[in-house]
């Protein structure tokens, strides 16, 4: 299996009004119950940049893509991961800050991205309410000065693990131990009896702060997929 990951910057997709014109109204009115102008034009540039990139990869004009979500759970249509009516792509999308990742696959796929803001420090409450006590004990092995870094790193992991399953949140995040993914850069995690594949990845920036990521894949205990990274 090969995941193609897309990396986008989102302040200069917003600059470029023939990529803008395809994104659908509903998005556009999504847009507008955000607080800041920023949020909202990056919003629209994630929205269309997604679109382009699974046109691409379906043959579909972007601008007539059916993008619904679906609950693998329960079935319901207002919540769970994304598809593409009418096609077998499996994708994920994530953003921080003027970047965004987008994965495409053909099995169930999850990707997450935070910015390092390298300010280095960590609320010491915040792990013990989302980490597997492997992952604490693991951050706590470390030196003050690494600790917010590795955080990040383990979030991440969790993040596209769990946006890969499709309940997000709504799963304690405590139960996706990443500390082998930590160490190891990649690994395999269970969820339920379910096994996905984890790879550590950095995507490509112009910007000089770090961007960690991480992306998951329905897998099997024999080797990680090959990436197939590209800029839009």
């Amino acid at each position: 299996m090969t995941i193609e990951l897309w990396s986008v910057d989102l302040d200069d997709v917003a600059t470029r009004p023939e990529v803008l014109q395809v994104v659908s109204p509903a998005d556009r009115e999504m847009s507008g119950r955000l607080s800041t102008e920023i949020l909202r034009r990056r919003f629209i540039a994630r929205r269309a940049a997604t679109r382009h990139i699974l046109g691409a990869s379906s043959g579909l004009p972007p601008a007539e893509l059916q993008i619904v979500r679906r609950c693998w759970y329960c079935g319901a249509r207002d919540h769970g991961r994304p598809e593409v009516v009418g096609t077998p792509i499996e994708f994920s999308v994530s953003s921080s800050g003027g970047r965004a990742v987008v994965a495409i696959a053909d099995t169930r796929v999850g990707v997450d991205i935070e910015i390092d803001d390298a300010r280095g420090s960590l609320a010491p409450e915040l792990p013990r309410t989302v980490l597997a006590p492997q992952e604490w004990a693991l951050l706590e092995s470390l030196p003050d000065a690494d600790r917010a870094r590795t955080f990040l790193q383990m979030w991440v992991a969790k993040e596209a693990v769990l946006k890969a399953d499709g309940r997000g949140l709504s799963v304690d995040p405590r139960l996706v131990d990443t500390s082998a993914i930590i160490t190891g850069g990649v690994g395999y995690l269970c969820l339920d009896g379910t096994t996905w594949t984890v790879q550590s990845v950095v995507p490509a920036v112009a910007a000089a702060r770090r961007v960690h990521g991480a992306v998951a894949e329905l897998g099997s205990m024999h080797s990680p997929s090959d990436l197939l990274s590209r800029r839009f």
